[in-house]
């Protein structure tokens, strides 16, 4: 009876912090669930992209440790990023039947829940009550780093039931009678301790805080101190053994460090002091909340009062989590603090060098804290209130809510859009050859500095659909020699960044060079990160239409423009407008498609089609004094049609092809009203120059500010063939 009462009250906690989980989590799953937009509570999706990469990678014969599949062509370690490959099992099963985002749902969700019921599960065995050790569990499941951890889609980071399951097995170990039990429970401690370590390796450093006075503590307390050394001697050799079986240990020992760059230990991210550490604020770094220190505070009242009333009767495994909490909680405030206008310089400046620098976020110590607060404080609560199961009950359900509230949990995890799924991606990763993306804008970060805005990284989601290699990208720890050349020094990355000035020969020379060379099998555009009405989008697109001899004509899907190279197998398809009807070809002059046509004139006239704009209810574009226009149209004889305005004054507009001098013929535009104008020739691959004969600006005829040269309003171009 006792036994099936045990694990139906096992299933009951195992329940409760699964619908906590659930609840925390209900915008995202949801969305998921109904494949509706915005299912994803992250801004960034390397880790995406790094269980992409282990499959890849286990797949075709390579190394998971090292990639050019990022910052393509430099070969970056990842033993030092992470990869967190305890997940991985979890994802390679769930993803090819659900997707990569509902494959993130369930390890979200399997996280929180084993984050609650491990610290609940410690709590118990450190002789806390049923109700307060629920509350625990409740602290660390729902703490503000979990659900920071979670909106960056960091799977490293939610697995901090490592640290109550290693104190839980250590403590099993140090209470065993038989050799052949230390041994059982050593072995589990090695397995539990290589787990924790392919899951992120800082994890040693936060069980150091706990796991090393527990296991003082216990070497005292347990009359078999050897055991427990030679215990401990296996589990750490185990541990090892199979970091050197999986190849973690070889790849960090070949590891070339020299081009990591440590943070500064003032640029370490903390906890805010002094409102991080009682208050649970939103945006910016990870706080305690406001639960965890009042506690402890409340906690410490209560066991001086004890103290004095009954006398040194408490437990040291009491004073033993109190001691303990007083390290991370110092380190956790980072390099200084400020108190009015002194700053006080702090003891995590050691710690940071101890490390070499590459320990950079004391904000992850707040778990640590989570932990070793908890365990004091709920011990001390369970003491004092032993005798009053009545008042103890209630004490646990306020602070149970109380937990809640603070976590903010049924405000759910922040989401937004997925990201867009393009058929041009699938169709890369349906191609046979090896090759690299080239995504526009260019942009790569790591742990120690960023090139351009996140959404530029974020590109590196693409890669688990296509399958190639890129430039853009994300490694936490790695040379930033490997990206930082594409900010300014690189003449083609940097402008196509948007980080520096279009050198139209020197990114002409990089192009052709690098898509043969790469090669390059695709240079894609997002256009949604570039603003469609500022000059930017216009000059790329009109001078990548010019590069004939490394591009194809361009596709254009939803809101990319994509340019398959001249590499490229497969070829090159048509510049062809789309089809209204047989037979007739529209141009809709200011829509996304339009920016397949139009091509740079000169690097001294670089593009004298302004970027589109809005005239009342239409896109439009304005032309300077010259315009280039390029288009495939089937064999015969058309009539083209523009549907077009002057500004100010009527204009003669001349049309040519290019390299011939004589006209194919003149159109007087007039001003006042879009009206249809018409012209013949004859298809086939065109490239026509559109010449005007003056222009003039809205600042000269005291039309505000605008000073650009307008000539000609266009609206549509159609080609209709007789």
């Amino acid at each position: 009876m006792r036994k099936t009462f045990a694990h139906k009250h096992w299933i009951m906690v195992l329940g409760l912090y699964v619908v906590l989980a659930l609840i925390s989590l209900h915008q995202p799953l949801f969305k998921i669930a109904t494949h509706m937009t915005g299912a994803q509570a992250t801004d960034y999706y390397f880790f995406h992209w790094n269980y992409w990469w282990i499959r890849h990678a286990l797949t075709h014969g390579l190394s998971i440790y090292e990639t050019n599949y990022v910052f393509f062509p430099f070969v970056s370690s990842t033993v030092y990023h992470a990869m967190a490959a305890f997940w991985y099992p979890v994802w390679a099963f769930i993803e090819p039947l659900a997707g990569t985002f509902t494959a993130f749902g369930v390890i979200f969700t399997a996280a929180m829940t084993l984050c609650g019921v491990s610290f609940y599960a410690l709590l118990r065995r450190e002789g806390v009550s049923r109700g307060l050790a629920l509350v625990g569990g409740a602290m660390l499941e729902l703490a503000p780093l979990m659900f920071s951890a979670i909106y960056w889609s960091m799977t490293s980071l939610i697995a901090w039931f490592w640290l109550p399951l290693a104190l839980i097995t250590w403590g099993e170990l140090a209470r065993s009678r038989t050799w052949l039990r230390t041994v059982l429970w050593a072995s589990l401690l090695g397995v539990t301790l290589w787990a924790m370590m392919i899951t992120d390796m800082q994890y040693p450093i936060y069980l150091a805080f706990l796991i090393v006075p527990y296991g003082v503590w216990t070497l005292v307390r347990y009359s078999s101190p050897v055991r427990q050394i030679g215990a401990g001697i296996i589990a750490l050799g185990i541990a090892v053994f199979l970091l050197y079986l999986g190849g973690t240990l070889p790849a960090i020992l070949a590891a070339d460090q020299t081009g990591f760059s440590p943070t500064p230990p003032e640029r370490a991210v903390a906890i805010d002091f002094p409102l991080g550490f009682v208050w649970h604020t939103t945006g910016g770094n990870v706080s305690l909340g406001a639960v965890v220190l009042p506690l402890v505070l409340t906690a410490l009242m209560v066991w001086i009062r004890m103290r004095r009333r009954r006398g040194a009767n408490m437990t040291a495994p009491a004073w033993l989590w109190g001691a303990v909490l007083i390290a991370p909680l110092v380190l956790s405030a980072g390099a200084s603090i400020t108190l009015g206008s002194t700053e006080i310089l702090m003891p995590y400046r050691a710690f940071h060098a101890l490390f070499g620098g590459l320990f950079r976020y004391p904000e992850r110590l707040s778990a640590v804290i989570v932990i070793a607060g908890g365990l004091f404080a709920l011990k001390v609560l369970s003491k004092a209130l032993a005798d009053q199961r009545g008042l103890r009950q209630i004490v646990a359900l306020i602070l149970f809510f109380i937990v809640i509230a603070d976590s903010r949990m049924f405000a759910s995890v922040p989401i937004q859009p997925q990201p867009t799924r393009y058929a041009l991606y699938e169709q890369m990763g349906r191609e046979p050859y090896e090759y690299t993306v080239i995504e526009v804008p260019t942009g790569a970060s790591s742990g120690e500095g960023i090139v351009g805005i996140p959404e530029y990284s974020a590109l590196e989601f693409y890669g688990i659909i296509h399958g190639k290699r890129m430039i853009n990208g994300h490694l936490s720890r790695v040379d930033v020699g490997h990206y930082w050349w594409i900010r300014t020094d690189d003449a083609m990355m940097a402008w196509l960044g948007q980080r520096r000035f279009l050198e139209s020969a020197a990114v002409a020379h990089q192009l052709r060079e690098r898509v043969f060379g790469y090669p390059i099998g695709y240079v894609v555009i997002h256009t949604q990160l570039i603003d469609p009405y500022a000059p930017t989008l216009t000059e790329i697109t009109s001078f990548l239409n010019t590069q004939t001899d490394a591009l194809c004509p361009p596709i254009v899907e939803a809101d990319l423009i994509a340019y398959r190279t001249q590499w490229h197998p497969d070829g090159c398809g048509m510049r062809t407008p789309p089809e209204s009807v047989s037979g007739v070809y529209v141009i809709d002059v200011g829509s996304l498609d339009d920016m397949r046509y139009w091509m740079r004139v000169s690097d001294d006239q670089p593009s004298m089609i302004y970027p589109p704009e809005l005239v009342f209810d239409l896109r439009v574009r304005w032309m300077g004094d010259q315009a280039r226009l390029a288009v495939d149209l089937p064999p015969g004889v058309y009539t083209m049609t523009l549907r077009a305005q002057a500004f100010e004054q009527p204009r003669v507009l001349s049309l040519r092809h290019l390299g011939e001098k004589s006209l194919l013929g003149t159109i007087t535009i007039a001003p006042g009203a879009l009206t249809d104008y018409m012209i013949e020739m004859v298809g086939g691959s065109l490239t026509l120059d559109l010449i005007s004969d003056g222009t003039q600006s809205p600042a000269d005829v005291g039309l505000g500010d605008d000073t650009r040269e307008l000539s000609i309003m266009l609206d549509s171009i159609t080609f209709t063939r007789r």
